[in-house]
C-alpha cells in the first residue's frame, strides 16, 4: 500500500470532489461515516464518548461523528477548542448541523472538558494539517487529553503530529493515541521512529478516493501489508521434491557464537527450505548435529573461527551470523564475495567486517540482502542524525551497489535498489532481544534459496517474522520471547497468509 503525501491527499481529494461531482462535506459525511462504522464495531453503546474537535476540517470530521454516534445511541459530550484561526467552512456547516456543543475558548476552560473515569476520546483537533508544534490553547488541550484515563481514538492524525518528516517535534504537543483511524492511506510519520509510537494501533479507512488518481500517484514510500503479503506467497506444487525447495548453505559462528548459527537454521528449517548445510568452524559441528538432524555441515573451514570456506558453490548462501571479526575471517568473507556470483544474505559479523573495508562492498553480488540493525548501518554509512538521513544514506547504498537492504527496527524497512521503500507493519517489542536477527537471516535465505526473487524474499520473510512474534504474544507476554521461540510460530504465520 502506498504512502502519500499531505499535497497528493489534497489533490486527491480535490479530484474524488471534482470527478464524482459532490462536496466537500459529502466528502467529510463519507469519512465520519467510515469512522462510525469502525466504533460500533469495536466499542459496545454502553461507552461514552467525549469528542473534542478543532475549528478545521478535522473538527468538522468529529462534529459529523459525534452526531452519527447520538443517532446511534451512543452517550456523547461534545466540544470545540477555538484555537483562534479562521474555520474552515464545512466545519462551519458541520457546526450549524450539529447537536448543541460546549465551547472551549482559553486556556482556563480547558479543565470545563468534563471527561469520564472511563470511555473513549475522540480526538478530533487538527488532524494531517498540521506543520509545526502545536502551542498555546491547541497545545494545553493535547496534554489535557493525554493525562486523562480514556482510549483515544484519533481521526486521520493523532493531533499534534506532522504527515511527515519533523523529527524535532515536542513530544507533550502530539496526542497520544490508542487507535487512530486514518482515512484511504497511511501517513508516512506512523512508521517513523521520533514519534511513531504516538498513532497506536492504526487502522487504514476507506472513503472512495478516486482510485484512478491514487493508482497513478508516485511515492517511493509503501507499506508491507496482509495482503501484499499473500501476494507474494506461492503455492506449494504437490509434486515438489527437496532440490526444487531449494538448498540454503549458512556461514556462521565462532567459539562462544555457535547459538547464532543454530538459530539462523532454525528460521531457514521452519520456512521451508528443501536442504540445508552449515559452514561452521570444528567447536560448532557437535552442536549442529546434535540441534538439527535435517542438516548437513561442511568440514574443515576452521577449528574456533572460519578461516576458509570449501571451493564447491552452494545455489544460495547466508552469512554472517556469530561469525567475529577475526583477521582470518575477513580475509575469508573477502576472497568468499569475490568469487561467489548469486545473491546472497548478509547479515551481523558480515555486515560489521564490511564496514571495516568500505571497498568490498562493490564485491557483494547484486541483488543481495543486507540485514543491518541501527548500529550496523551506521558503522557502513557514518552517523545520522535523523531518521530523513538515514533513509536517504538507505536509497543510496541500495541504488549504488544494486541491493536489497533490511534496515531493523520497530518498523523495519525494506530498501530496494529502483529507490522504492517498504515499512514492515508485523512484530511487536518483544522481539527486541539476542537472536531474533539470526532467526530472520534464515527465515530470508530459505525463501531466497526456494526460487523468490531478493525484493520477494526481503517483503515476505520480514513480514512472516514478525508474524511470527506476534502470534507468540497470543501466547506469552511479550516481555519474555526469546529468539528461539520465533520459529515456533512461523507455522500459523503461513496459516495466515493462506487463510
Amino acid at each position: 500500500m502506498k504512502i502519500l503525501t499531505a499535497n497528493q491527499l489534497r489533490e486527491a481529494d480535490a479530484i474524488s470532489i471534482k470527478k464524482e461531482a459532490i462536496t466537500s462535506y459529502a466528502l467529510m459525511e463519507r469519512a465520519a461515516k467510515s469512522a462510525l462504522h469502525w466504533i460500533v464495531t469495536h466499542y459496545p453503546l454502553s461507552t461514552p464518548f467525549v469528542v473534542i474537535c478543532g475549528t478545521g476540517n478535522n473538527g468538522g470530521d468529529g462534529l459529523v461523528l459525534s452526531q452519527l454516534l447520538q443517532e446511534k445511541g451512543f452517550v456523547t459530550l461534545t466540544y470545540i477548542v477555538d484555537h483562534g484561526g479562521q474555520p474552515s467552512p464545512d466545519f462551519l456547516k458541520a457546526k450549524s448541523q450539529a447537536n448543541p456543543t460546549l465551547l472551549v475558548k482559553n486556556q482556563k476552560e480547558i479543565s470545563d472538558i468534563h471527561l469520564p473515569d472511563s470511555g473513549v476520546c475522540i480526538d478530533a483537533l487538527l488532524g494531517f494539517g498540521t506543520n509545526r508544534p502545536t502551542s498555546g490553547l491547541l497545545k494545553t488541550a493535547i496534554q489535557f487529553i493525554n493525562q486523562s484515563k480514556l482510549a483515544v481514538v484519533s481521526l486521520d492524525l493523532p493531533s499534534g503530529l506532522v504527515p511527515e518528516f519533523y523529527p524535532q517535534l515536542p513530544k507533550e504537543g502530539i496526542i497520544t493515541a490508542t487507535h487512530t483511524l486514518t482515512f484511504q492511506f497511511p501517513k508516512l510519520s506512523f512508521y517513523l521512529p521520533e514519534n511513531g509510537e504516538k498513532a497506536g494501533k492504526i487502522h487504514i479507512l476507506d472513503i472512495g478516493l478516486d482510485a484512478d488518481f491514487c493508482r497513478a500517484c508516485k511515492t517511493p514510500y509503501n507499506v508491507m501489508t496482509l495482503t501484499l503479503a499473500k501476494s507474494l506467497l506461492k503455492p506449494l506444487d504437490r509434486f515438489t521434491h527437496k532440490g526444487n525447495q531449494g538448498h540454503l548453505a549458512i556461514v556462521a559462528g565462532k567459539k562462544g557464537s555457535i547459538g547464532a548459527a543454530l538459530l539462523a537454521g532454525k528460521g531457514a528449517i521452519h520456512s521451508g527450505v528443501g536442504k540445508l548445510t552449515y559452514f561452521v568452524p570444528e567447536c560448532g559441528i557437535p552442536f549442529i548435529q546434535t540441534h538439527f538432524w535435517e542438516a548437513m555441515v561442511a568440514p574443515n573451514c576452521g577449528d574456533e573461527h572460519l578461516q576458509h570456506l570449501p571451493q564447491e558453490n552452494y545455489p544460495t548462501y547466508a552469512i554472517g551470523p556469530g561469525i567475529g571479526t577475526h583477521e582470518e575471517t575477513q580475509a575469508c568473507l573477502k576472497t568468499f564475495l569475490s568469487t561467489t556470483n548469486s545473491p546472497m544474505v548478509i547479515d551481523a559479523d558480515a555486515l560489521n567486517i564490511l564496514s571495516l573495508h568500505s571497498d568490498w562492498l562493490k564485491l557483494i553480488p547484486k541483488q543481495s540482502i543486507l540485514t543491518p540493525h541501527p548500529k550496523e548501518f551506521e558503522r557502513l554509512v557514518g552517523p545520522t542524525a535523523t531518521f530523513e538521513e538515514r533513509l536517504e544514506k538507505l536509497q543510496y547504498l541500495a541504488k549504488t551497489y544494486a541491493l536489497i537492504i533490511v534496515l531493523k527496527g520497530a518498523h523495519s524497512v525494506i530498501a530496494v535498489p529502483e529507490g522504492d521503500f517498504y515499512f514492515n507493519t508485523t512484530g511487536n517489542p518483544g522481539m527486541a532481544t539476542a537472536g531474533s536477527g539470526d532467526v530472520l537471516t534464515g527465515i530470508l535465505g530459505s525463501l531466497l534459496a526456494q526460487g523468490y526473487t531478493s525484493k520477494e524474499a526481503a517483503l515476505l520473510g520480514v513480514f512472516l517474522h514478525g508474524a511470527a512474534g506476534d502470534l507468540a504474544t497470543v501466547e506469552y507476554n511479550p516481555r519474555i520471547l526469546s529468539a528461539s521461540m520465533l520459529p515456533d510460530y512461523l507455522q500459523q504465520a503461513f496459516n495466515q497468509l493462506e487463510q
